[in-house]
């Protein structure tokens, strides 16, 4: 079977007052997402993440501050 690992982060700012959200421009107004996406070939969880904020926001992690919650498993590959 296809096995596509992703992330779904949510950054916060350090005092953990406010949270970095994406949004396309094809959504209606006020609608917003955490920011994800697919781990490239070789990649790191961690790696993907650093990537993936950068990416879609320009923000630069730390990849010492990442804190891991939990994972779960989806069943439709790329989607």
């Amino acid at each position: 079977p296809r096995i596509d690992p992703s992330v779904i982060v949510l950054v916060t700012s350090r005092d953990g007052e406010r949270a970095l959200l994406g949004r396309k421009a094809a959504w209606p107004q006020g609608q917003y997402s955490t920011l994800a996406g697919f781990s490239d070939l070789g990649e790191s969880l961690e790696e993907t993440v650093v990537r993936e904020v950068e990416e879609e926001s320009g923000v630069r992690v730390d990849r010492r501050t990442l804190r891991y919650v939990t994972s779960q498993p989806w069943l439709y590959p790329r989607s």
